[in-house]
């Protein structure tokens, strides 16, 4: 299970009450994915934590629920790289959201506002993992191509609501065009952009920016004549 820690800055709404408090510890870590953050927080007999994906708190962090731990690694003794301990608050919703309040040892607050997410089903996990096989993609590759298909669609609304304003001024209705399109596939976006550019160039022509000109072949002639005049000579001995 993931989860999405957004820096807050405010009150904690007083409808979401408070679910348990006492102390934490930060660690760093290191494993085969990488350095990260254990985070984890002291409940009645077990630590609750998290996998935070960076090595500093920031205004936004990523996790992923940590199964319960021992309270013994609260204590610094433990043998794990200790960044920071202090004590914390944690006000639930009762379904994994919520605000978390971290109070350092040198009075230093940092509250988050907790979002809870499931994560991509079965089938769309199974759908990826088989056309990055088909299209022999790494996971970053796959990243890059979801932006570069956003950029792609993006860049040709543009330019169909642009061609529409210039040949259909105020009649041109943009927030609509805008609408329609971002829910067709890029297939059908490219299908109506080209429609549109097909009417450009019946309203605007291409204008020819050269002229034919003959080609002078009087060097050329002369060329050949002296060439089959050689040629006869060479026969002739």
């Amino acid at each position: 299970m993931f989860c999405r820690m957004r820096e807050y800055q405010g009150e904690i709404p007083g409808d979401v009450p408070l679910h348990s408090e006492g102390r934490f510890v930060l660690h760093a870590h290191k494993d085969k994915q990488g350095s990260h953050l254990d985070l984890r927080i002291e409940q009645k007999g077990y630590l609750l934590g998290w996998r935070i994906d960076d090595t500093e708190l920031r205004d936004e962090l990523w996790g992923t629920e940590k199964l319960p731990h021992d309270p013994s690694l609260l204590e610094k003794g433990a043998g794990i790289d200790v960044k920071q301990t202090g004590e914390y608050r944690w006000f639930s919703h009762g379904d994994g959201n919520g605000y978390l309040t971290l109070r350092m040892k040198n009075n230093q607050i940092f509250t988050y506002r907790v979002e809870r997410w499931g994560g991509f089903s079965i089938r769309l996990q199974r759908a990826l993992w088989q056309y990055m096989r088909k299209w022999q993609m790494s996971p970053s590759e796959v990243l890059a191509l979801l932006e570069d298909g956003v950029t792609a669609r993006e860049y040709a609304i543009q330019r169909i609501c642009g061609l529409g304003r210039y040949l259909e001024g105020d009649n041109f209705d943009t927030s609509q065009w805008e609408k329609v399109m971002s829910r067709c596939s890029l297939k059908e976006i490219y299908a109506n952009l080209q429609k549109w550019e097909a009417r450009l160039e019946c309203q605007n022509p291409p204008t020819r920016l050269s002229r034919t000109e003959k080609v002078d072949e009087t060097g050329i002639e002369q060329k050949n004549t002296r060439t089959n005049m050689n040629l006869l000579n060479l026969v002739r001995g």
